[in-house]
């Protein structure tokens, strides 16, 4: 019998949590029929719009670990280290506006950047680029998730163990088994299409909340 102590989070706390996981699961769900070919797994089938792109590589980039990340970096370094981010904004912005750089690598319809490094320099360092690729990101998926349970857990307020049966058990486990498990059918079952999807549902939700905080 798993047995846990009283946690932070109320009843109506919990709803709009598991609701919005279902929902999310549901649309991934929805989505995955749409993925017939290489192309709909890695690049969506190269059919997202702007709005889609916009919304859903913004809330790509607001994860847990960021948030972390600007937390641990203002407390050791204080706000001093923001001054230079406004000043990239204005050549980011130029880059947007103008599709520099991406817009010419788009027109390759390469579906990956070691392809394209293929196409300018050659097959070695194709591998040599996917080879590194592969590997930084087996290094991020190791510690994000392990990183985000550990937030997720202290967040809310759960309990860092709980009883099953005569057993202690670590709830940093579980909860980061439920990551990687989403993670892992989202980008199995649908490819990029229910990634986008997702994660455009995700940034709706998000700033729609932003907004009403």
């Amino acid at each position: 019998m798993m047995q846990c102590a009283v946690t932070s989070m109320t009843t109506g706390d919990w709803s709009i949590v598991a609701a919005v996981y279902v929902g999310i699961v549901f649309v991934a769900w929805r989505t995955q029929h749409r993925m017939r070919g290489v192309a709909d797994f890695l690049a969506a089938g190269r059919s997202a719009g702007r709005y889609m792109l916009t919304i859903s590589y913004g809330v790509a980039a607001v994860g847990a670990i960021t948030v972390i990340a600007y937390f641990e970096t203002y407390f050791r370094a204080g706000f001093a280290l923001h001054w230079w981010e406004p000043i990239t904004q204005g050549s980011i912005l130029l880059a947007m506006l103008t599709g520099w750089v991406v817009y010419r690598f788009r027109r390759t319809r390469c579906l990956t950047l070691a392809e394209f490094f293929e196409r300018r320099y050659s097959r070695r360092f194709r591998v040599f680029a996917g080879t590194c690729a592969f590997l930084s990101g087996l290094l991020n998926f190791a510690i994000f998730p392990a990183v985000g349970s550990r937030f997720f857990v202290h967040f809310c307020g759960v309990p860092e163990t709980f009883a099953l049966g005569s057993f202690t058990m670590s709830t940093y486990i579980p909860v980061m088994a439920v990551l990687v498990a989403t993670a892992l059918w989202f980008v199995f079952a649908g490819g990029q299409v229910s990634v986008l999807v997702t994660d455009f549902v995700q940034g709706v939700f998000s700033n729609i909340v932003f907004v009403g905080l």
